[in-house]
């Protein structure tokens, strides 16, 4: 009877230690499997630079204060372009549909051809089938001064007038939306994109930081600084027989009060609301850019603020 129970109780420490993890007796290890070379002597490992960081969406993050303006845009960058004290920043890296602002890279892009601006340009049915129609005054079959017609389409934000210069240039509207794109990307819009002039297509995109940096790439243009800070232009078609009066989209060019030192405007229905602007506000010279106010009619309001808040600011210090 003792053999077999000390029989069963050999049998059961068997099966206990050829299976699951072995208590630990305080054995050596069984060993582990080496390659053949000789192992070398350890050494302490090299500091690796730590590598950048990756880049993030927001280089500009949001800028809100407590006592700081009410701006219903979507997305909005102001700074002062003197001491670059950054106002307000919201959402001032996300791209947003562009809408009229596109003109801006437009006019820069035509003018990068070197263009004759004393050239006629003579208007045609495929200028306003590009340009989806949109009312102008430009008439298919009638011609202008090309000088004329980039005042009509910056001014009055005409969609047939930049289209027709974009096609003065010889390119088709998808070789002349790459040509924006390598302007764009030559001033440093980096995350911003164009596909035609018109600003129409919800494709054309950018932030509102870079559509500030848009506005400053203009103003370093002579002609079209000009244009930017012009109230009206009147031109003639190319007969005489028609006066056409350009003017800007930009209410506040026409308020005693507001110092712009230019601006574009823009509105679609996916765009919402655009504006970029200089100006001298309270005394500080501002660059301004909103994009996607919902309110077609109040587009001007989030300017407004921005005046009203720094001039609370002001005397209150």
């Amino acid at each position: 009877m003792s053999n077999c129970r000390y029989s069963l109780w050999l049998l059961l420490l068997i099966a206990w230690t050829g299976c699951g993890e072995a208590p630990s007796t305080g054995a050596a290890a069984p060993p582990v499997q080496e390659s053949n070379a000789e192992a070398a002597p350890e050494e302490p490992a090299e500091p690796v630079a730590a590598e950048a960081p990756p880049p993030t969406l927001e280089e500009h993050p949001d800028v809100h204060r407590d006592d700081g303006p009410w701006i219903r845009s979507r997305g909005a960058y102001v700074v002062d372009r003197v001491s670059g004290e950054v106002l307000y920043s919201h959402r001032a890296d996300r791209p947003r549909p562009t809408a009229s602002i596109a003109k801006l890279m437009g006019a820069l892009t035509y003018l990068e051809t070197d263009p004759d601006l004393g050239a006629l340009i003579r208007i045609t049915r495929r200028d306003a089938v590009d340009s989806h129609w949109t009312p102008s005054p430009l008439w298919i079959g009638t011609s202008y001064l090309a000088e004329d017609v980039l005042r009509q389409a910056l001014l009055e934000s005409d969609n047939r007038a930049i289209m027709a210069l974009a096609h003065a240039t010889g390119l088709d509207t998808e070789a002349f939306g790459d040509a924006m794109n390598t302007k764009a990307a030559d001033i440093g819009m980096a995350r911003s994109f164009f596909v035609e002039p018109t600003g129409i297509n919800a494709d054309n995109v950018a932030t509102p930081f870079e559509a500030g940096v848009l506005l400053e790439a203009c103003l370093t243009n002579p002609l079209l600084a000009e244009i930017l800070t012009t109230e009206n232009h009147t031109f003639y078609r190319q007969d005489r027989r028609r006066r056409i009066v350009a003017h800007s989209s930009n209410m506040l060019m026409r308020m005693e009060h507001w110092e712009v030192l230019g601006s574009k405007t823009g509105y679609t229905c996916v765009a919402g609301s655009c504006l970029v602007m200089i100006a001298r506000v309270e005394g500080r010279e501002l660059l301004m850019s909103f994009m996607g106010h919902p309110d077609k009619e109040m587009r001007f309001n989030d300017a407004g603020e921005i005046r009203w808040w720094l001039r609370e600011r002001r005397g209150n210090s």
